[in-house]
């Protein structure tokens, strides 16, 4: 797997996400079970923070960009797990959509690396 910019910036707002919702349960649904899932949130947000840099958005093909994709689906499902239990409808997933940005980023690294091997063989 190519581990891409939009993997990162999706991976953050995932978790963004969770956090929000989770504040946003705690203060408008009394029947909101918060000690369930504080420490879960916590965890994930933890692991998230230990994790993302700044940077790591810019940082073309970078592998801590699959790690953060994972930790949003973690977040994700957490979401939609605080959500259905105060009966709210779960949040849509990401999107799949093919980032322009993410596919010339690709296709360029491609032509590099051709580029690369070809002046190394000569």
């Amino acid at each position: 797997m190519i581990c891409t910019t939009p993997m990162c910036t999706d991976g953050k707002a995932s978790v963004d996400q969770m956090n929000a919702t989770f504040n946003d349960l705690v203060a408008t649904h009394p029947e909101f079970n918060a000690s369930q899932f504080q420490p879960t949130v916590k965890s994930i947000t933890d692991v998230f923070n230990a994790t993302y840099s700044f940077y790591d958005p810019y940082i073309p093909f970078n592998p801590v960009c699959c790690t953060i994709a994972d930790i949003g689906t973690q977040a994700d499902a957490l979401t939609n797990e605080m959500l259905a239990s105060v009966g709210s409808a779960p949040i849509p997933g990401p999107s799949t959509q093919t980032d322009p940005l993410g596919m010339l980023l690709v296709i360029g690294g491609i032509i590099a690396a051709v580029m690369l091997i070809r002046e190394v063989r000569r």
